[in-house]
Protein backbone atom coordinates (compact mmCIF):
# COMPACT_ATOMS: atom_id res chain seq x y z
CA UNK A 1 0.00 0.00 0.00
CA UNK A 2 0.90 3.59 -0.49
CA UNK A 3 -0.73 6.71 0.68
CA UNK A 4 -1.74 9.10 -1.82
CA UNK A 5 -0.35 11.60 -3.84
CA UNK A 6 -3.28 14.22 -4.56
CA UNK A 7 -5.46 13.83 -7.59
CA UNK A 8 -2.46 13.79 -9.99
CA UNK A 9 -3.66 17.18 -11.34
CA UNK A 10 0.05 18.10 -10.59
CA UNK A 11 1.80 14.55 -9.92
CA UNK A 12 5.26 16.23 -9.63
CA UNK A 13 4.29 19.04 -6.68
CA UNK A 14 3.76 16.57 -4.20
CA UNK A 15 5.89 17.61 -1.37
CA UNK A 16 5.02 16.37 2.05
CA UNK A 17 1.80 14.24 3.96
CA UNK A 18 -1.73 15.14 4.98
CA UNK A 19 -5.11 16.29 3.30
CA UNK A 20 -3.89 19.98 4.72
CA UNK A 21 -0.39 20.39 3.01
CA UNK A 22 -2.00 18.41 -0.47
CA UNK A 23 -6.01 17.20 -0.81
CA UNK A 24 -6.38 13.83 -1.30
CA UNK A 25 -2.86 12.32 0.15
CA UNK A 26 -4.48 11.16 3.03
CA UNK A 27 -5.57 8.53 0.61
CA UNK A 28 -4.31 4.88 0.72
CA UNK A 29 -4.49 2.18 -2.00
CA UNK A 30 -3.66 -1.43 -1.65
CA UNK A 31 -3.02 -4.49 -4.50
CA UNK A 32 -3.22 -7.75 -4.30
CA UNK A 33 -3.25 -10.76 -6.82
CA UNK A 34 -2.32 -14.52 -5.81
CA UNK A 35 -4.20 -17.70 -4.94
CA UNK A 36 -7.01 -17.18 -2.71
CA UNK A 37 -8.04 -13.48 -4.04
CA UNK A 38 -11.14 -12.39 -5.51
CA UNK A 39 -11.01 -11.50 -9.51
CA UNK A 40 -11.59 -8.04 -10.75
CA UNK A 41 -11.18 -4.72 -9.15
CA UNK A 42 -13.34 -3.55 -6.04
CA UNK A 43 -14.21 -0.07 -4.95
CA UNK A 44 -14.97 0.49 -1.26
CA UNK A 45 -18.16 2.50 -1.07
CA UNK A 46 -16.46 4.13 1.85
CA UNK A 47 -12.91 4.65 2.87
CA UNK A 48 -11.18 2.06 4.69
CA UNK A 49 -8.65 2.80 7.32
CA UNK A 50 -5.11 1.78 8.20
CA UNK A 51 -6.34 -0.86 10.64
CA UNK A 52 -8.06 -2.80 7.89
CA UNK A 53 -5.13 -2.64 5.73
CA UNK A 54 -3.15 -4.72 8.59
CA UNK A 55 -5.75 -6.88 9.51
CA UNK A 56 -5.63 -7.56 5.58
CA UNK A 57 -2.04 -8.35 5.29
CA UNK A 58 -2.27 -10.75 8.45
CA UNK A 59 -5.43 -12.81 7.13
CA UNK A 60 -3.16 -12.73 3.37
CA UNK A 61 -0.82 -14.53 5.52
CA UNK A 62 -3.14 -17.58 7.13
CA UNK A 63 -2.84 -15.57 10.76
CA UNK A 64 -5.42 -14.78 13.13
CA UNK A 65 -5.82 -10.84 12.83
CA UNK A 66 -7.99 -10.84 15.99
CA UNK A 67 -4.91 -12.27 17.95
CA UNK A 68 -2.40 -9.69 17.03
CA UNK A 69 -5.26 -6.86 17.64
CA UNK A 70 -8.69 -7.88 18.81
CA UNK A 71 -9.43 -3.99 18.41
CA UNK A 72 -8.49 -3.77 14.73
CA UNK A 73 -10.65 -3.31 11.57
CA UNK A 74 -11.93 -5.94 10.02
CA UNK A 75 -9.58 -6.88 6.87
CA UNK A 76 -11.03 -6.15 3.22
CA UNK A 77 -13.13 -8.59 1.95
CA UNK A 78 -10.51 -9.30 -0.75
CA UNK A 79 -10.05 -13.07 -0.10
CA UNK A 80 -12.11 -15.99 -1.89
CA UNK A 81 -11.94 -18.17 0.83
Amino acid sequence: TDHGRGDGSKPNDWKGHGAVIWPASDQTWLAAIGPGVKRGVAKLDDCAGANQVAATALQALGLDWRAFDPQAGAPLALFTR
